[in-house]
C-alpha cells in the first residue's frame, strides 16, 4: 500500500466512528441471507470497506459485509504492505477544528446560541473544554507507568475520538438548553470514553509512543509530570468558532 492508501482507509475508517455495531451481517452467517450495506460495521467489514475506499481489494467479487472475521486465521501480516505513515498514529494537539468536525451541525449551532445566551465567549468556552480534556487524557496516560508523555499538550492520536467525546461531553453539560442534545446515545459514548482512558491507565490499552518526548518528564515513564490545567488553545486558535 501507498503512503496515499493508508491515510484514505485511515481517514475512512475514522469517519465511521460512532456508527453502530452490524449484528445483522453477522448473523447471516448463520442464517446464509444475503449481506445489504448499512451504517453499520462489525470487525472485519470496516477493514475491508476501508481498505476498498482506498482502491486495495483484499478479495475479489467478496463485498466487505461477506468477510468472515476468521477469513485469514493466523495470518499476522501482508508481506507487499508498506507501514502506515507514522503521524496517522501520532501525537496530536485537539483543535475547535477537530470538535466542529466531530459535532452535528445542529450540536455545533446550538452551541454557538446556548454560549452566547449565557453571555460566554465561545471561542474562550471551547478553548476551556479542550485544556480540560487534553489534561485529563494526558492524565490517564501517565498513569500508566509503561507509558511516555508527548511532547507539549498533546494527546495519542488513537485517544482522539474518546477526547472529543468527553469534550462535548464538557461543554453540553456546562450550558444552559444543551443537555436535551445529550441524549442516551450520546451519554453512553461518553462512557465508552472513560472506559477507553481506564483501560489505558490500567495498562490494558496500548498508546503508541510519541517521537518527541514531554521534556517536563522525568526519571523515564515511571516518572510523569502532568500539569492540572493546561493552555493549549487561544482565542487565535478557535477562531473558527467566532
Amino acid at each position: 500500500m501507498t503512503e496515499a492508501q493508508w491515510r484514505d482507509a485511515f481517514r475512512f475508517a475514522e469517519a465511521q466512528i460512532g456508527m453502530g455495531y452490524d449484528y445483522r451481517s453477522v448473523a447471516r452467517f448463520v442464517s446464509r441471507v444475503s449481506a445489504r450495506e448499512n451504517e453499520r460495521w462489525f470487525c472485519s467489514e470496516l477493514v475491508f470497506a476501508a481498505l476498498h475506499h482506498a482502491g486495495v481489494d483484499l478479495l475479489a467479487r467478496i463485498p466487505a459485509a461477506e468477510v468472515a472475521p476468521g477469513i485469514w486465521p493466523g495470518q499476522r501480516s501482508c508481506s507487499p504492505c508498506s507501514s502506515p505513515p507514522s503521524d496517522i498514529m501520532a501525537w496530536i494537539t485537539l483543535t475547535d477544528e477537530d470538535l466542529k468536525r466531530r459535532l452535528a451541525a445542529a450540536e455545533y449551532t446550538a452551541l454557538l446560541n446556548a454560549a452566547k445566551q449565557a453571555s460566554q465567549d465561545p471561542a474562550d468556552l471551547v478553548a476551556e473544554a479542550l485544556a480540560e480534556i487534553t489534561g485529563k487524557v494526558r492524565g490517564y496516560v501517565a498513569a500508566c507507568q509503561k507509558n511516555t508523555l508527548g511532547d507539549g499538550q498533546t494527546i495519542p492520536s488513537e485517544l482522539k475520538a474518546s477526547a472529543l467525546a468527553l469534550v462535548r461531553d464538557y461543554l453540553f453539560t456546562r450550558l444552559p438548553g444543551m443537555r436535551s442534545l445529550n441524549d442516551d446515545l450520546r451519554q453512553k459514548e461518553t462512557e465508552r470514553a472513560v472506559d477507553e482512558l481506564r483501560d489505558v491507565a490500567a495498562s490494558k490499552l496500548a498508546i503508541v509512543a510519541p517521537q518527541t518526548p514531554d521534556a517536563e518528564q522525568a526519571g523515564g515513564p515511571a516518572i510523569q509530570l502532568v500539569k492540572s490545567r493546561p493552555t493549549i488553545a487561544s482565542r487565535k486558535d478557535t477562531h473558527g468558532l467566532l
